[in-house]
């Protein structure tokens, strides 16, 4: 299994694991939005692939987005309450793993998209690096 699978998988997982009563459209399973209210939208964008030593070891860095997706309309409330549990879930240091690959956490921000069709939009980036073995 490649290491940049095992970075996707421990971030995925580390979202599902925070049981927030929201549906999660993410990479690869069948979502409606037009079903629900509100959701969560998962992506993970790498960055380039950096050698830190001569020898084997390489790091890359990324960012995991989290888009939340109210319907327009209903408030915002729940959008603050998500900026606060996120914030405590993804602090700097923090460590998630799968399989032997560790992910770590170097800060997160909050960028409010605002209204569009018809859902108002809030990306939470999690800024991540990983090192790797080449």
């Amino acid at each position: 299994m490649s290491a940049y699978y095992k970075i996707h998988k421990s971030l995925t997982q580390s979202v599902i694991d925070l049981n927030l009563g929201l549906p999660i459209a993410h990479e690869n399973i069948n979502f409606n939005p037009q079903s629900v209210d509100e959701y969560l939208s998962i992506n993970i964008l790498f960055d380039a692939q950096n050698t830190v030593t001569k020898t084997d070891l390489d790091d890359v860095m990324g960012f995991l987005q989290i888009s939340h997706y109210v319907k327009s309309g209903i408030g915002n409330g729940s959008t603050y309450d998500l900026i606060s549990i996120l914030s405590a879930a993804y602090p700097h240091a923090a460590q998630f793993t799968h399989s032997d690959q560790v992910v770590n956490i170097q800060n997160i921000a909050v960028n409010k998209r605002g209204n569009d069709n018809g859902w108002y939009t809030t990306d939470f980036t999690i800024n991540f690096w990983s090192d790797i073995s080449r």
